[in-house]
C-alpha cells in the first residue's frame, strides 16, 4: 500500500463511522438526514489526508440513460431505488469473490473489504425499503454482476483487488450523483444524500492505499456505458 496500514484503517473506520451516522439518522428520520447529509458531503469535499479529495468530479454528473428507466420521462423514486439496490447487491458479490480469492494478503485490506461490503448490503436494503419491497425481492443486477464477476476472474494481485474495487466505487458514485440530480421524492434524496458521502469515501480510501488521484478511476471496460456511467439501459434491473 502507498499508505501506512495505520493510517488505512484510520480512514476506514471514519468512513464506517459516517455511514453507521448516515443509517440511524435515515432509519430515525428520513427528512431529518438531508442537513446531516450535507455536512457529511462538505467534510468528505474537504478531505485532505494524505492529499485525499472527493472522488467523484463535474464530469461524472451526467447519466443519460437513466431515462431508459421510465422511458423520456424521469425515472421514479421507486425505479432508481430498485436500480441503486441492484447495484448495490453487485459491489456486496464484488467484495465477497474478491475477499475469498486468496489475493488480499494485508489484513487491514480484508478488514476494510468486509466492512465496506457490510456498508452496500445496508444500502441495498435500505433503496428496497425506499421502493416498498423486502431486501430479499431485490437481486443483483444480472449482466453486470456477470461482467463484474467475469472481472474478478483477471485479478492477478492485491493491487488488483484495491484497483477494482476503487473503479467500481466510483461508478457507484457517478450513479447516485445523477440520481439526486433528477429525483424529487423527500425520503429517496434523503437516503441518496447519505449514501453517496459513503460510497465517495469508499473511494477516497481505496485511492489513497494505491496512491491514486481521486479521479483516476478506469471505468472498466464492459462495466461503462458509452458516457462512462453506469447505464440502466445497459443493465436492466430484470
Amino acid at each position: 500500500m502507498q499508505i501506512s496500514e495505520r493510517l488505512f484503517r484510520r480512514m476506514v473506520r471514519d468512513v464506517d463511522d459516517r455511514h453507521r451516522e448516515a443509517m440511524v439518522a435515515f432509519d430515525d428520520d428520513q427528512r431529518g438526514v438531508l442537513s446531516a447529509a450535507v455536512d457529511r458531503r462538505r467534510f468528505l469535499v474537504g478531505a485532505t489526508v494524505g492529499g485525499a479529495a472527493l472522488a467523484v468530479t463535474a464530469s461524472t454528473i451526467q447519466l443519460p440513460g437513466f431515462r431508459a428507466v421510465a422511458g423520456a420521462q424521469t425515472p421514479s423514486a421507486k425505479d432508481l431505488a430498485i436500480y441503486a439496490a441492484s447495484v448495490e447487491l453487485v459491489a456486496v458479490k464484488a467484495y465477497d469473490v474478491a475477499a475469498k480469492s486468496g489475493l488480499v494478503t494485508t489484513k487491514a485490506v480484508g478488514d476494510a473489504a468486509l466492512a465496506f461490503m457490510g456498508h452496500h448490503k445496508e444500502h441495498a436494503n435500505a433503496f428496497a425499503r425506499i421502493a416498498g419491497k423486502q431486501p430479499t425481492e431485490i437481486k443483483e443486477n444480472p449482466k453486470l454482476l456477470a461482467e463484474v464477476v467475469a472481472l474478478t476472474g483477471g485479478l492477478k494481485s492485491e493491487k488488483d483487488v484495491l484497483k477494482l474495487a476503487f473503479d467500481l466505487e466510483n461508478e457507484a458514485a457517478a450513479t447516485y450523483l445523477f440520481a439526486l440530480g433528477v429525483l424529487e421524492d423527500i425520503p429517496a434524496i434523503g437516503l441518496m444524500s447519505s449514501v453517496l458521502p459513503i460510497e465517495t469515501g469508499h473511494a477516497v480510501v481505496l485511492g489513497n492505499a494505491l496512491g491514486l488521484a481521486p479521479d483516476a478511476a478506469d471505468f472498466l471496460p464492459g462495466l461503462e456505458s458509452d458516457a462512462k456511467k453506469l447505464d440502466p439501459a445497459k443493465y436492466p434491473v430484470g
